[in-house]
């Protein structure tokens, strides 16, 4: 009996494709040893992620908002990237139109019904808590939490810190990446990085955001997924599907590396035409520098879009990653 007990608890139990990475306690013994250790390191990982996701989201904010040289680096890209303003064929202001409060209902409506389909309602309360606190607290950081102090950077404006479209459209697909069946969860992170990575740059081509408000948005969006998302057994993943995981995270890093590699060089060119001291009044000479070409303006669209690409796919590897 002993042994039959011993074969069903190794086989069936972990063979349904949405069990949890440890099976519901009935009358399956509690696995020890090992098995409990391996568990535990797992949460810890998981929330120690979350922590920097939120704790890199502080620190983004005080290294680009609230020091002079952030807020010029920041400016710079953001107006570099406006040379495409007009020149992408409308793509971007209906990639902006579509991230909407309509956008979010339709997506929840559909978090609903994929959980209703595959029978784990508890799935689709975390996806939708996930949305819902993700898009709540960032409005609530970026009126009343976060501030920015002026230094004669860049137009005097509310902040900004961190950006609600990109927040939106970040919750939205880490939602998708917890509720498709785990064959799916990769292939659905990659279109999400592709999705989140056009209407970040979007919100920073129309001037609408600083490449800091979409980054320190994709971290507090990861950092809810991390935390809602439940750690599962991996039985149900395609080989396929862990192919584009790990593609995903091939990308995700060599775009990251290469966007802080070249923001450095960036700063390093703009330190030697601007300085990081001196005049208060910069907007019409960083608006002039950003729009006159050259080799400094090109290597800012290489870092901003990078960097945002970069964070993005690695930030929903990781939530794909809890299906290990």
């Amino acid at each position: 009996m002993d042994s039959v007990n011993r074969g069903r608890y190794s086989s069936s139990a972990f063979a349904a494709e949405d069990d949890e990475w440890y099976p519901k306690q009935e009358s399956t013994p509690r696995p020890a040893g090992p098995h409990r250790a391996v568990r535990k390191r797992d949460y810890l990982l998981r929330f120690s992620k979350a922590f920097m996701g939120f704790l890199g989201a502080v620190l983004l904010w005080y290294t680009a908002v609230l020091t002079r040289p952030g807020q010029i680096l920041d400016a710079f890209t953001m107006e570099a990237a406006g040379v495409w303003d007009g020149q992408l064929w409308g793509v971007d202001e209906v990639v902006l139109f579509l991230v909407s409060t309509k956008m979010i209902v339709i997506v929840a409506i559909l978090v609903v019904i994929i959980t209703f389909w595959r029978q784990r309602w508890e799935l689709g309360l975390r996806a939708l808590a996930v949305m819902l606190l993700t898009i709540g607290v960032v409005q609530l950081l970026k009126r009343y939490v976060f501030w920015r102090p002026a230094f004669g950077v860049t137009y005097a404006l509310p902040n900004s810190y961190p950006s609600g479209h990109t927040a939106a459209a970040a919750a939205v697909s880490v939602a998708a990446v917890m509720v498709v069946a785990r064959r799916w969860r990769s292939f659905t992170a990659f279109l999400g990085a592709i999705w989140v990575s056009t209407v970040g740059t979007a919100t920073v081509i129309n001037a609408w955001h600083r490449p800091s408000d979409v980054l320190g948005a994709v971290m507090i969006a990861g950092a809810f997924g991390l935390l809602f998302t439940p750690l599962e057994a991996s039985r149900g993943r395609t080989w396929g599907d862990l192919r584009m995981q790990h593609f995903l995270g091939v990308v995700g890093w060599a775009f990251f590396i290469l966007g802080l590699v070249s923001s450095v060089l960036v700063a390093m060119m703009i330190w030697n035409q601007f300085g990081f001291s001196g005049s208060e009044v910069l907007v019409a000479q960083i608006f002039r520098q950003a729009h006159a070409g050259g080799a400094v303006v090109h290597l800012a669209h290489l870092a901003g879009l990078s960097l945002i690409l970069g964070l993005v796919s690695l930030v929903l590897r990781s939530v794909d990653k809890l299906v290990q």
